[in-house]
């Protein structure tokens, strides 16, 4: 079975799996984790008790906030001890959805497909309007 887990500083985790349930309805295999301003546990100790509920031969991604963040690096740790899981960091809507909904399990080269489609939906929307406009000013003359 597959598992995804939402890891963040604040309720970014708890918000992104409720946009989730919007779109797609409810999702069983997803679960948050969230570090609060004034957590003194690391967040990793919550995980750690999920993890430990998983069946060994489970497919695990860990989706976290950031790159470098307390957060990502705190599931560092987890990977020693877990060599079922991936840990993905940035995580968008695209990429989540992705993850959950797919029933797996994924090889390498389609985890860096589902990467590389969830980073392509990062635009600057205000740039290739005014791009598209520069062009459409252009086939006018």
């Amino acid at each position: 079975m597959r598992h995804v887990i939402l890891a963040s500083h604040g309720n970014l985790a708890r918000g992104m799996a409720d946009t989730i349930g919007m779109i797609v309805g409810e999702v069983d295999n997803l679960s948050t984790f969230v570090l609060e301003r004034d957590d003194m546990d690391p967040i990793s100790n919550q995980v750690r008790r999920e993890l430990d509920g998983f069946d060994p031969s489970d497919e695990v991604f860990i989706c976290t906030d950031m790159v470098g963040s307390s957060v990502n690096n705190d599931m560092v740790g987890l990977l020693g001890d877990y060599p079922n899981v991936t840990l993905i960091s940035g995580m968008n809507l695209p990429l989540v959805i992705t993850l959950a909904m797919d029933e797996g399990p994924s090889t390498d080269e389609e985890l860096a497909d589902i990467i590389a489609l969830a980073a392509e939906g990062i635009k600057n929307c205000s740039l290739a309007l005014r791009e598209q406009a520069a062009e459409d000013e252009e086939d006018d003359l």
